[in-house]
Order: C-alpha cells, then structure tokens, then sequence
C-alpha cells in the first residue's frame, strides 16, 4: 500500500504531518518522488494554499491515474472560514472543471476545521488554566479550549479570521510554558507526546472531529 498526499501549508503542515505519519504509521517509509514507491510508502507535498492547492490535486489526480501505484489520494485543507462540507464541494468541483477522477485509488479529503492550529489547542498538558498574560485570560474566558472543543470556538475578533485567532491563541498558550510555536518552526508540537495528547483528547471526549476522522484514517490503513 502507497499513500499521497497533499496538505494545505508550506510551512506548518509539511513539517507535522511527515513526523506525526512517523508515529502513526511506522510501517511506511516516505520516498522524495512519487515514481519511487513501491510498498508501505508515502510521498507527501504541499499545495501552497488555496486556490493554488486545486491545481496540485489536479495535478496529483492525472499522476496517480497514470503510474497505478498509489492507493490514496489524501487532500488535507483547511475550513477557514466556511464550512467542512463547503471545503470539500470546492475541492471537488475543482476535479470536476477537468473531469478528473480517480483510477484505481481512493480519494481521502481530511479538513482541519478550522486549521492545524485549532486540532493543536487540544492539547491538555500544554494549557495554563491561570496564565499571567492578560489578552490570555480573556481568550479562556471568552472559550476554554481545554474544556470546551477547539473546533466549536467563535472568533473573538471582528477584524480578524478564526485562523488567526486559534494561532495567536496557540502562540500564547505556549509563551505560558516558556515555549514557542510558529507556523515557521512548529518543533514543539512534533513529538511524540504532544501527539500522544491530541489522541488522548479525541479518546476521553467527543471533541476535534476532523482530527479524529484523520486518526481513524490512519488506524485503519496500518
């Protein structure tokens, strides 16, 4: 079995999703070239945001038709703003404006309601219930994300996207532990244990969905 896939960000989710694969699948090894797989690999690209991913999955599509080697198309992307069914019809009616369609494999869409960044405010341990940063305890006022579910939070600006405040959340959950997060260097949240958490999370409660629907995924094809 041979897996493919293509998340949404250059930066962030091209570095967690290859260290998370290690630990949730073991078994398969990435290749740098989608024409070097052969068994239990995986290749994995970036499609540089939207829209510019539509065209890396197109892209992808008419690549995986043609060598027959792969089993999954795997999309991860973000919901943004809009909704989780509305971020798969336009992925979708992308494939469609080409009349591209899967050969021999499957598609697997996974949507980070809202971005990577709400699945990582799941993390329990990292959270400071009485932090000392002002901005901080009016986000847990406004929503407590280590009793509440992440992907549920509204945005608490009005100038602003739900991505933006779940990062800046994020960023400042962790300058509480005298640790950093940026899209650019995400390092604290690819190990093992800050993986082991968000699974601990999905187990103990009904929250992150999407993160779950992801997990499931990769339950079921190791």
């Amino acid at each position: 079995m041979n897996l493919y896939f293509i998340v949404e960000g250059r930066r962030t989710e091209y570095k967690i999703y290859p260290a998370w694969l290690q630990q949730l699948l073991p078994e398969f090894h990435r290749v740098a070239v989608p024409t070097e797989a052969q068994d239990k690999n995986f290749y994995l690209a970036h499609g540089q945001g939207i829209p510019s991913l539509y065209r890396f999955v197109q892209d992808a599509v008419e690549e995986l038709n043609d060598l027959g080697t792969f089993d999954f198309l795997v999309i991860c992307l973000d919901a943004e703003e809009g909704s989780l069914e509305q971020a798969r019809v336009d992925l979708m009616n992308s494939l469609a404006k080409r009349n591209l369609k899967p050969r021999g494999y499957e598609l697997k869409v996974i949507v980070q309601n809202r971005c990577i960044e709400t699945w990582l405010l799941g993390n329990r341990k990292v959270f400071q219930r009485n932090p000392a940063d002002e901005v901080l305890r009016g986000y847990i006022s406004h929503f407590d994300v280590s009793q509440n579910d992440p992907e549920q939070m509204p945005n608490i600006h009005q100038d602003s996207t739900h991505a933006a405040f779940h990062l800046d959340y994020l960023k400042r959950v962790f300058r509480e532990r005298n640790m950093e997060y940026s899209k650019v260097s995400p390092t604290a949240v690819m190990t093992p244990d800050y993986l082991d958490q968000l699974i601990l999370r999905t187990q103990q409660t009904d929250h992150l969905q999407t993160l779950k629907d992801f997990l499931l995924f990769c339950q079921k094809i190791s």
